[in-house]
């Protein structure tokens, strides 16, 4: 009796201090495991960390995950991508913008003479019609300034000056090859008298490759500036040994359609001392931006002349596409082109096909 007395006192004394041992040890263990959650996912995320310069496979919620490095290369892309896609919002905010870029990125003399900064293009010209043969030409572009001697004057290099010349997006078409004389290039100081928002104006004194003197004033003022329209006109007086004194006026309009495509129209005529009458010319083009680092323009242009008679010269059909190559300072343009002229005494006219090949160096500080 006495034995099984003792044993249940024994029990009642060690009940009660296993069921406390037994709660207080759930207790703690909960805690624990909170901890060691915290602890698991902090151990996870330096992992994740650690791997990232290492191609790791890392075990996230009892799953293997592979972890790629990002390389710097990669890195340098990724701040590309987003510069230039900061860089075309703002383009795309304004007609202005959008005209300018499109300019610079073709080469446009217009839009390179206005360059604030000092450049150098050399470009390879081949070009092919079914009536000739393959024709080549080099040309040299490069403006470059002359802050010793003032700010507002440049030295520029380029095509026969397009304010005297048909000043169109292709240098073939130009009045001088219209009658029947070769292209040329011209060196020349020029000084940029006044500019602001909507207007500038420019002078300039050079002589071409054949050793020909020139003078020319130009004047450019926007007519109507919005966001998505641009109405700009363009009127210059110049003397050229060839032409002798003469004027040109000419209108531009560019629309935005949406942030992939420009919608173009220009109209220029010139009339001069030894011209054909009033020398005009019209283009309208669609200017594409179909692929990254490229831009297609798809261009009409009718020219012609207004003497005693109104009279057309030729009909053109282009698409110009150019491309900026995986070297950055390579730029690709391939033309193919359709030219009518009207045969002499009849009122059907010649079909000439042809292509322009040009390769393009670019530098600019």
């Amino acid at each position: 009796m006495i034995n099984r007395l003792f044993v249940l006192w024994i029990i009642s004394i060690v009940f009660p201090l296993t069921g406390w041992t037994y709660e207080s040890s759930v207790q703690t263990d909960f805690i624990n495991s909170g901890n060691g959650f915290e602890d698991r996912k902090l151990a996870e995320q330096k992992q994740i960390k650690r791997a990232e310069n290492h191609a790791e496979t890392v075990l996230i919620n009892n799953q293997a995950t592979v972890v790629k490095p990002q390389s710097k290369q990669q890195d340098e892309q990724q701040q590309k991508q987003r510069e230039e896609q900061d860089s075309r919002e703002v383009i795309y905010q304004s007609a202005v913008e959008f005209a300018n870029f499109i300019d610079q990125f073709f080469g446009q003399s217009e839009a390179l003479d206005r360059a604030s900064y000092d450049y150098l293009r050399l470009v390879s010209q081949s070009h092919w019609q079914k009536t000739n043969t393959m024709d080549f030409s080099a040309k040299l572009k490069a403006k470059v300034h002359l802050p010793k001697i003032n700010k507002r004057l440049s030295l520029i290099f380029s095509e026969q000056d397009e304010s005297i010349v048909d000043g169109s997006q292709d240098s073939l078409d130009s009045w001088l090859n219209t009658q029947g004389k070769e292209e040329k290039s011209s060196a020349a100081l020029n000084y940029e008298a006044v500019a602001n928002k909507r207007s500038s104006y420019d002078m300039r004194i050079g002589i071409t490759s054949g050793v020909e003197p020139f003078v020319r004033a130009r004047h450019v003022y926007r007519l109507l500036q919005t966001p998505s329209l641009l109405l700009k006109n363009e009127t210059s007086v110049f003397w050229q040994d060839s032409l002798g004194y003469g004027s040109r006026f000419k209108l531009e309009m560019d629309k935005i359609m949406d942030t992939n495509n420009l919608m173009r129209w220009k109209y220029s005529i010139l009339r001069a001392e030894k011209s054909e009458g009033n020398e005009w010319r019209s283009q309208f083009s669609i200017i594409n931006h179909a692929a990254a680092e490229s831009w297609t323009s798809y261009d009409f242009s009718v020219k012609g002349k207004t003497q005693a008679e109104y009279e057309i010269d030729e009909y053109r059909v282009a698409i110009r596409y150019r491309r900026q190559l995986p070297v950055k300072w390579l730029y690709l343009e391939i033309e193919p082109e359709v030219r009518w002229k009207p045969l002499p005494g009849e009122i059907r006219k010649q079909m000439t096909p042809g292509v322009i090949f040009r390769f393009e160096i670019r530098f600019e500080d």
